[in-house]
């Protein structure tokens, strides 16, 4: 009988909590078969350690036809007097939409192995299980990671002992991290409201996502045939996405380009003072007219105001702000169907040198801030951060003045222990782990972590020093001007350029005009960058699905690429439109849907969240039936 059972959530996490855990002894065995460990492995938990893993997601619901047949697209067979099978049709679009939206039974949903090798894994976990004294879940802490384990616990587990079950929260896979997250597990039987709050929203996520989008991608499957159009992708997170690439699409292929044209003044150094609106007209030859009336001054007084302004590094980076630097920088890396899924996940997991990354949080403690400061300190680091100023110097021709210090005291702006209260994980930021081996990394693996490196140390610099002046003319002409003074921290963020604006002084000078072509700016196409930007700005989807989601939609067609700008397939666009006109795409309702679920926090909210979805997707269904039938 195993003293301890630990259940991670792939075998890669599995092997990083056995080297933090396990002493000098190496563990025996297989994770899938008995679990990995052996008597006397570990200090910290002693006795006999076992560890296994699942493989992510084992366990699924089952379609909506094998739920419940009144689901499936087929009539039941009729079989007449002589044994021979008549009937057993398709069904009608009537008969169908009789049956819709689809809606489970709380009490009794039906799952099933994804795949059939993890038979094997879910039987040995069973048998384990019950043999345990003592079971710690180590699956990822968050909603997913804990509705994987709960989902196998549900199909296997009548009567769980929660007496003997504890929770790891891990940020980092360091020895160290796995150690103390061992020895401050959280007991599943303890007044921690922070697992109920996952489980409950991980089951309140996992069934509204399952009705609305499966009702939904009949529907629109429905719709798209009557049409004679593609198919197309749909739920709550595409549709938006649909609705939104496709609106912004119209808007910039419609635009119709209307300049206006501006009197500027022209100083003698070349830099020009913008006049205001009372000098822009409709036709340029107005504005020529203007300036030959010789109303306008040919010398003129120039005054500017000056102040400094002090630039702090930006905010600590999310999965998100990572994910949104790397495509705007570094998209040539990737192959045309891959992901920045994978190089991140292996950072965390196979490397150890990047924290948990399924995170929104863009904060730090007090104690992790600590942690950097010694990894600073490393030598591989230094190197590292003198490769980029070096870089940046000769790109720029630049001397640096940037001043790294890792004793520089912590800023509220990225250190805050009370910004994580509540919250399962902190900013995306190093390990305590000096990348010795970062030469060994692939080449997007490189990029990514020099990116949260750079990013992240900035912290330690100091800031960049910026003058501004603003320049005016009498009551209609004016410009701004700006001179960095110290770069700073810039250096390695690799936001450095020389100084383009020459200063005039204040004075009088002799002073020419002339007529500056105001263009209108026809609406930008989305990026891959700005879409991300623009799903975390309306709180669209989570910093897991954001970047997985708009990335399987460009894989399956359902959007293309046109020199780097998202447009939507060209079969799918009347669909859209449909869907946008009788308001089955609604942006502020899928805003208001993530807002909705995090703030859940018991089953109650968990029940009531799903009745209310259950609302929305009836109104969906009612519109639907009266475009089909």
């Amino acid at each position: 009988m195993p003293d301890w059972l630990i259940v991670a959530e792939k075998n890669s996490q599995a092997k990083n909590i056995a080297a933090g855990l396990f002493d000098k002894k190496k563990g025996s065995g297989s994770f899938q078969d008995g679990g990995f460990g052996g008597k006397d492995v570990s200090s910290i938990l002693p006795g006999d350690v076992r560890i296994v893993h699942f493989l992510g997601h084992i366990y699924e619901m089952k379609m909506p036809n094998e739920q419940d047949s009144k689901y499936d697209i087929k009539s039941e067979p009729v079989t007449n007097s002589l044994g021979m099978v008549i009937g057993g049709g398709y069904k009608s679009t009537e008969e169908m939409m009789n049956n819709y939206p689809i809606e489970l039974d709380l009490n009794h949903i039906d799952w099933k192995l994804s795949q059939s090798k993890h038979r094997k894994i879910s039987q040995n976990l069973k048998k384990l299980y019950n043999s345990s004294k003592n079971v710690i879940v180590a699956t990822d802490f968050d909603n997913e990671g804990e509705m994987i384990y709960m989902n196998w616990q549900k199909n296997n587990i009548k009567n769980p002992d929660w007496n003997k079950m504890s929770r790891l929260k891990l940020n980092v896979m360091t020895p160290e991290a796995i150690k103390k997250a061992v020895k401050e597990r959280i007991p599943y039987n303890s007044d921690n409201k922070v697992l109920e709050m996952m489980q409950s929203q991980g089951f309140a996520r996992s069934i509204s996502d399952y009705e609305y989008g499966l009702s939904f991608s009949y529907y629109g499957r429905q719709l798209a045939s009557k049409m004679g159009n593609a198919k197309g992708q749909y739920g709550r997170l595409k549709n938006s996405l649909l609705g939104v690439v496709y609106n912004q699409e119209k808007e910039h292929d419609n635009f119709v380009d209307k300049s206006h044209y501006r009197i500027d003044m022209v100083l003698p150094n070349g830099e020009t003072l913008h006049g205001d609106e009372t000098l822009v007209y409709d036709k340029k030859e107005d504005a020529e007219k203007y300036i030959q009336s010789n109303k306008l001054p040919t010398r003129a007084t120039i005054n500017f105001e000056e102040k400094k302004v002090t630039e702090q590094p930006k905010k600590l980076y999310s999965r998100n702000e990572l994910i949104i630097a790397m495509t705007k920088k570094h998209s040539n890396l990737l192959n045309k169907n891959d992901s920045w899924n994978t190089p991140l996940q292996n950072l965390y997991e196979k490397h150890v040198l990047l924290s948990y990354p399924r995170t929104d949080i863009q904060f730090i403690g007090i104690d992790t801030y600590k942690e950097l400061s010694q990894v600073l300190q490393t030598n591989m680091v230094q190197k590292l951060i003198n490769e980029r100023i070096q870089y940046v110097q000769q790109k720029t021709g630049i001397q640096s003045d940037v001043k790294v210090d890792p004793n520089m005291p912590p800023k509220k702006a990225y250190v805050d222990d009370s910004k994580l209260n509540g919250e399962s994980h902190y900013a995306l930021v190093p390990t305590e782990n000096e990348p010795i081996k970062f030469n060994q990394l692939n080449k997007v693996e490189q990029e990514m972590y020099r990116e949260d490196l750079m990013h992240t140390m900035a912290i330690f610099c100091n800031p960049a020093l910026i003058l501004k002046r603003q320049y005016t003319s009498g009551d209609h002409f004016k410009n701004t001007q700006s001179r960095i003074q110290q770069y700073g921290y810039r250096f390695l963020t690799d936001e450095v350029n020389k100084n383009k604006d020459q200063f005039p002084d204040s004075g009088v000078y002799d002073v020419t005009y002339k007529v500056s072509e105001v263009k209108a700016k026809r609406p930008p196409l989305f990026t891959e960058t700005s879409l991300l930007g623009m799903m975390k700005k309306v709180n669209w989807g989570t910093s897991a699905t954001r970047d997985s989601t708009l990335h399987d939609m460009i894989k399956k067609g359902s959007f293309r690429k046109d020199k780097g700008k998202l447009r939507i397939n060209k079969d799918l666009q009347s669909t859209v439109q449909i869907l946008l006109d009788k308001k089955l795409i609604d942006f502020e309702m899928t805003s208001e849907w993530q807002k909705r679920l995090d703030k859940i926090i018991s089953d109650a909210d968990a029940k009531a969240f799903i009745n209310q979805n259950r609302q929305e997707t009836k109104a969906v269904h009612d519109t639907f039936r009266s475009l089909l039938l």
